[in-house]
């Protein structure tokens, strides 16, 4: 699937959960947290870059997941939204890999997304040569996404 591109996974994990009133990443499904399932789903696949951003509730949620080869940056700005921890995952992995060709955002409370999903959206982008390969959710695009590495800057 991967190749000969450069593609780098980025977790958005750094939410307060603020409706729900505790850490969304570390509610349990099929006998593990939401957070450490993506964990668990990426890790399968040849990235090049791994990266989980946390924010609120940082130091809980690292005590509860099994990190793997994923690296761990926490988003001091978490209260400004999606954009501040998609900024950051962008950086930290053109800093670790900067031939990177793709980065890939994953959510941490989606545990229906499974690696087939991953895969043919990671192989659809490349395939069609897009700036982006995303879910849809009424008409909406959406996460998990895909970006070549023209809209990094952008991103």
């Amino acid at each position: 699937m991967i190749k000969n591109n450069k593609i780098g996974v980025v977790i958005l994990a750094a939410g307060s959960s603020s409706r729900l009133g505790h850490p969304k990443q570390l509610v349990q499904f099929q006998g593990k947290t939401l957070l450490q399932l993506a964990i668990d789903k990426s890790e399968s696949f040849d990235f090049d870059t791994k990266i989980v951003v946390l924010g609120a509730e940082a130091d809980n949620i690292k005590n509860e997941i099994d990190e793997k080869n994923f690296t761990i940056l926490l988003n001091e700005n978490w209260k400004e939204g999606i954009a501040s921890s998609i900024r950051k995952g962008v950086v930290e992995s053109i800093e670790k890999e900067p031939a990177l060709s793709h980065i890939l955002f994953l959510l941490s409370d989606q545990p229906f997304i499974s690696k087939s999903l991953i895969s043919k959206l990671v192989e659809v982008q490349l395939n069609q040569k897009g700036n982006a390969t995303y879910s849809s959710y009424e008409n909406e695009p959406g996460v998990p996404a895909i970006f070549q590495k023209k809209c990094f800057l952008k991103l």
